[in-house]
């Protein structure tokens, strides 16, 4: 009997944990850039309070810090979403200072479900001693 029991609550234990990685997995789709200085991920809003849709949001690696970002573009098969060119210093309407950076303002794009069957990619164009470098990888 304990056997049993012991089998049960281990299936139970089992079924909850893939129903919680298949909901936290579905609703998003990322990708990191070959060089690792990249990561965009393009996810689905669950807090109503957060808005409605899909959010495209990009983060930078530890490494290279001191990279300036000169356009991200985020594209939908061949088609350009949305393109950011605009990082420059602004003010907040608590006149906090802030910097126009997808590296300090994560989220660039906001909009409906990915559309099966089209491939959606990233390109960041930055800059390092004097160098302009552009990644772009494809968010799976």
């Amino acid at each position: 009997m304990k056997k049993k029991n012991i089998f049960i609550v281990g299936i139970l234990f089992f079924v909850i944990f893939v129903g919680l990685y298949m909901y936290s997995s579905s609703g998003k789709i990322s990708g990191k850039s070959e060089n690792g200085m990249w990561k965009a991920t393009y996810k689905k809003l669950r807090d109503p309070s957060e808005g409605y849709g899909w959010v495209a949001s990009i983060k930078q690696s530890s490494k290279n810090k001191d990279a300036v970002v000169k356009k991200v573009i985020f594209q939908e098969g061949d088609k350009v979403l949305v393109e950011v060119t605009d990082f420059t210093p602004g003010e907040s309407e608590d006149g906090k200072v802030n910097k126009i950076n997808p590296l300090v303002y994560p989220d660039f794009y906001q909009a409906d479900a990915p559309k099966k069957g089209l491939t959606y990619r990233i390109s960041v164009t930055w800059e390092k001693n004097n160098k302009q470098h552009t990644d772009t990888f494809t968010l799976d």
